[in-house]
C-alpha cells in the first residue's frame, strides 16, 4: 500500500511538472502569436501572475477588516480611500502594494490608516506592470 501512495504522488508531481512545461510550451507560443490578453491569462495560470484587478481582490480582503475594526473600537465613521500600485524604485523589479483610508470622528477630526506592502514585479501579468509604467502610480477606490 505504502509503494501505491508514493507510486501516486510520484504520478501527481510528474503531471504537474508536464502540465508547467506544456502550459510555458503554449505561452510561448502565444507570446509569437501576440495575442495579448489570452497570453496574459496562460500567463497567469502558469506563473502565478496576477492581474491588478486579481490584485485588488486579493487586497480587499484585509483591507476591508481593518476598516471594520476602526469603525467597531474606535467609533469612527469610513470615509473612503484608495489602494494603489506603484513601482519601488527605477529597477521595477518590485511593486509597492499600498492602501489609504480616512476616517472621521463625531467632532469631524479625521484620521487616515496606511499600509504598504512590497511583491516582486514577476507577480503581474505584463499588461498590469505595463500599465504601472505608463501611470506611474494605478489607483483604485475603497469604498465601505
Amino acid at each position: 500500500m505504502e509503494a501505491i501512495k508514493k507510486v501516486g504522488k510520484l504520478a501527481i508531481l510528474s503531471i504537474g511538472v508536464v502540465g508547467e512545461a506544456v502550459g510555458r510550451e503554449v505561452l510561448n507560443e502565444l507570446k509569437n502569436l501576440d495575442i495579448k490578453p489570452l497570453t496574459d491569462i496562460v500567463e497567469s495560470l502558469v506563473s502565478g501572475r496576477r492581474s491588478l484587478e486579481e490584485w485588488c481582490e486579493i487586497v480587499a480582503k484585509p483591507v476591508d477588516d481593518a476598516v471594520a475594526k476602526t469603525i467597531s473600537e474606535d467609533g469612527l465613521q469610513f470615509v473612503g480611500g484608495y489602494l494603489s500600485f506603484t513601482f519601488s524604485d527605477s529597477s521595477k523589479k518590485k511593486v509597492i502594494i499600498a492602501y489609504e483610508v480616512y476616517f472621521v470622528d463625531d467632532q469631524q477630526n479625521w484620521t487616515k490608516q496606511n499600509a504598504r506592502s512590497e511583491t516582486y514585479a514577476d507577480n503581474f501579468t505584463q499588461d498590469a506592470l505595463e500599465e504601472i509604467s505608463s501611470k506611474g502610480t494605478v489607483k483604485f477606490d475603497v469604498e465601505e
